[in-house]
Order: structure tokens, then sequence, then C-alpha cells
């Protein structure tokens, strides 16, 4: 609880990291500071993006998009020890919070994005080597961490679509849909779902080309996008809605793969690249909870509850009989082994379950 305690402090006065080594001499900075203080995230997104080129502003920034999706760092902390209470459905839990939390932000997956490309641009490939870090860095890895574990939940809400709490044999069916098209773009297989090539479409305003496929699955029709740049192995893109193809700004709850409506790439810029389901949900749960145990306190209620997370909706871990204080939860037999978040696991266990209550 102390760790989790100074964390939380730490987080709250995120500007006094900027000082000694870090000090802030610019007066665009400490405008900056002062903007993110009063949770004015717009002037400092206006002030900095683009032309951030120090630690101190690629902090802001990264603060500044949290801020952005609906969330602060403290909040999600909390989320998570709070989730941790509803085992054994807590990661669920968490994810349908964080669906609550955001709901006011059309653009919270690429704002939470954003944060950790600027949390990366500060500490890189470091939170490999904790032992190898500096007080700074380790809370710049929390924080990257932190980040990842809520880009992945994000993802999750993007794939369903809908709130966890409403149609829960939608969201499971939906999930299960995403994980034939996964298979379906890495090998060519369609796995348990029935899937066809619908068209090849050409999004002008990305000036990008995405092969459009329709999954079927217990009855449901799903729409995805893969990519189409011939590599030889193609992602699933995640998106947002359907929209036409040259108007991203108006978006629509419904697809008719007849007509005119199309899955929407979260992603419209030409200079942005396409967030995909492997790399912001798989990879992003893996990296997020590895580096927040790599710097956290072993026996912290931050550890436990990203532990408890981990054994829910990893492979082999739904039909076992563990629970949150089995081996399993040591950090370094976590690291060294780390398993891979599995979606069918997800499905299965999203089929046998209540829906979730929405944390406020």
């Amino acid at each position: 609880m102390k760790m989790k305690n100074i964390f939380f402090i730490t987080l709250l006065f995120l500007p006094l990291l900027f000082t000694g080594c870090y000090e802030i001499s610019s007066s665009k900075n400490n405008n900056s500071i002062n903007d993110i203080t009063n949770n004015n995230y717009k002037e400092t997104i206006s002030l900095l993006e683009g032309n951030a080129d120090t630690i101190e502003e690629y902090m802001l920034l990264a603060s500044a998009y949290m801020n952005k999706s609906g969330l602060t760092l403290p909040a999600v902390i909390d989320k998570i020890c709070k989730s941790s209470s509803n085992y054994p459905n807590s990661y669920m839990t968490f994810v349908d919070s964080i669906d609550v939390a955001t709901k006011g932000c059309s653009t919270a997956l690429e704002d939470v994005d954003k944060a950790t490309d600027y949390y990366m641009l500060v500490i890189g490939n470091k939170c490999d080597t904790p032992n190898e870090l500096t007080d700074f860095e380790k809370d710049v890895c929390l924080y990257k961490g932190l980040v990842q574990t809520v880009q992945s939940a994000n993802t999750i809400n993007y794939i369903t679509n809908t709130s966890l709490k409403v149609g829960v044999k939608l969201v499971a069916n939906r999930l299960k849909a995403s994980s034939c098209a996964m298979q379906y773009a890495s090998s060519g297989e369609s796995g348990e779902c029935t899937i066809s090539k619908v068209d090849t479409i050409f999004f002008p305003q990305s000036n990008r080309k995405y092969d459009r496929i329709a999954v079927y699955n217990d009855g449901e029709e799903f729409e995805f996008l893969l990519t189409n740049n011939g590599e030889e192995k193609r992602e699933v893109i995640v998106t947002n809605g359907f929209c036409t193809l040259d108007n991203f700004s108006t978006r629509y709850n419904y697809s008719d793969l007849d007509k005119k409506y199309y899955a929407c790439p979260i992603s419209i810029s030409s200079t942005t690249p396409e967030v995909t389901i492997s790399s912001s949900l798989i990879d992003s749960f893996n990296q997020g909870v590895s580096a927040i145990m790599a710097v956290s306190e072993e026996n912290s209620d931050l550890v436990s509850s990203i532990t408890q997370f981990q054994d829910e909706i990893t492979t082999g871990s739904l039909d076992s009989d563990s629970s949150s204080d089995s081996d399993a939860s040591s950090p370094s037999d976590t690291n060294s082994n780390l398993n891979i978040i599995d979606l069918d696991d997800v499905v299965s266990y999203i089929n046998t379950q209540e829906p979730v209550q929405n944390q406020q």
C-alpha cells in the first residue's frame, strides 16, 4: 500500500518531476505546466504538438493526451485496484470502467496511443532492464505501463463497439469474430467462423487501401478491414463505427455491406500509422504488464491487481482453479515467461459471465 500511495503522489504532482535534472526554464514549458495543472489539455497540445523536443515537453504531451482521452493516471490506478475486487471478472470490469470513463471522447484510443508514443520517446526500451533505471525512469516506466494497459482495454471496447453491460452475447460474438479475422489475416484460415472477402476499398483522406471482409459467427455478420500493403502478413485494423469513404466526420453504429457505409479506421491521417488489434491489444497488454511489474514492489496492490488481470485472460488460465494469490503472481516468474493474451480465452470467459457493472 505504501508504494501505491507514493505513486499516487508522484502522479498527482507530475510537473514536480521536471525539477533538478529536468528543470524547466522556457516560458513555453511553464505555460504548458500551468495548462496541465488546470486540466487545460487543449492548449498544451496546441502549444507543443509538432514543436516538442525535450523530455519535459514529451512528458507534458503524454499527460495532456491522457487527459484528453478522459482519464488521468491516478484514476487508472484506482480503476485497476478497484476492479481486482471483482475476481474472477476483474479485467473485464476494468475494461467496462474504461469504456464509461472515455465515452465522451471519440478519439480515446488514438489519444492513449499518442501518450504511449511520447512516453516511449522518453524511456525507449529501458523498462526491459529495471535494475539499471533511475527513480525518474522507473516512474516513466510505470506511466507507460499504465497507459498501455488502458490501451488494451480501449481496444476491446472499440472491437466490441458496445458497452459490456449491453448484450454480453454480442460482445463475445464480435470478439470471437475479430479472433477469426486475425487468424485469416495471418494464415488465410477462417478458424471457427465463416469468412468471405467483400472487396478492396480506398479511403482518399488517408490515401490507403484496405481489404474488406465479412465474418460470420453464431448467426451474426461483422465487418473488418485488413491492411493491403503487399506484406506477407496482413493485420486487422481497429475501427470505430462506420462512415462513407470520403467522410470521416459522420460515424454510424451499423453496417450494410451492400451499401455505402464502411467500417471506419480510427487513424484517418496519411501520416499516422494504422492501429491494429495485434499491436494495440495484445502487444500493449503484455508490454504494459511487464513494465508495471518491473518497477513496482512485488507485494503492492497494483502488482497484485495486474497479475490477476493476466491470470484471467492469458492462455490456459481460465480453466484453472488458480487464484490471485497463486504462485503465478510472482513478477519475476511472469516477466521471464509472459503469456500472450488469448482472445479466444476472453471470448469463452465472457460467455460464462453475467454483464459486469459499471464503475464510476
